[in-house]
């Protein structure tokens, strides 16, 4: 009032939880358009399949904050899938990194198709037929993204990331980022493939 008195306030509330939200859905797209843009840099001419697989596990297991990544390759030979890499910052599962697993092609036939290549099991305890659930438990892995790896009709690969209980896991768009990082491993590990088996025909040729 006239004497400096404050005799009462108006205060107004905005809700901004749309334009909060809005703001994330920016910034997730854009560092999925970053990964896919640095996977693409780094494989972009890797001929070396050991590098491909090692560059692949690195850039999804950063760009999904994963507990662990792995590569499994399919054994023809054998009817499995092997680990081929695996990269993780958690000091459980480094222990881990020098051995083998494989993964019966049965239970990737499963999981995995054409129609669902991506698949989130956010609750490992309720697929009492996984392998290696004890092993889930000890290291307190509660959740897997695969991504399948088809060449064509067959699977070749499989791409897969674990989560621990107190890890955020993949949501829709980090599921469609994992799909397009496996395409892009897909690609690259055929083009490594391939260059390796023109390499070994050369080697073939100059022993004749």
């Amino acid at each position: 009032d006239n004497s400096g008195l404050l005799k009462g306030m108006v205060l107004t509330f905005r809700d901004i939880t749309q334009q909060r939200e809005a703001t994330l859905e920016i910034k997730r797209q854009a560092d999925r358009a970053e990964a896919l843009l640095q996977a693409a840099s780094q494989l972009s001419g890797q001929r070396d399949l050991e590098k491909v697989l090692l560059a692949i596990c690195e850039i999804t297991n950063r760009t999904l904050k994963a507990a662990g990544t792995a590569v499994f390759l399919r054994d023809a030979t054998k009817n499995m899938f092997r680990d081929r890499t695996m990269v993780s910052d958690d000091e459980k599962l480094k222990a881990y990194s020098g051995n083998r697993f494989e993964i019966p092609s049965e239970v990737f036939r499963t999981i995995l198709s054409h129609q669902d290549p991506v698949v989130l099991i956010s609750d490992i305890k309720k697929y009492p037929d996984l392998p290696y659930l004890e092993l889930f438990a000890k290291l307190e892995i509660k959740a897997i993204a695969i991504a399948a790896l088809f060449q064509e009709e067959s699977l070749s690969g499989a791409l897969i990331s674990v989560f621990k209980e107190n890890d955020r896991h993949p949501v829709g768009d980090e599921i469609a980022l994992l799909k397009g990082l496996a395409d892009q491993a897909l690609s690259s590990i055929e083009n490594a493939e391939l260059f390796e088996q023109v390499r070994a025909g050369r080697e073939r040729q100059k022993k004749l």
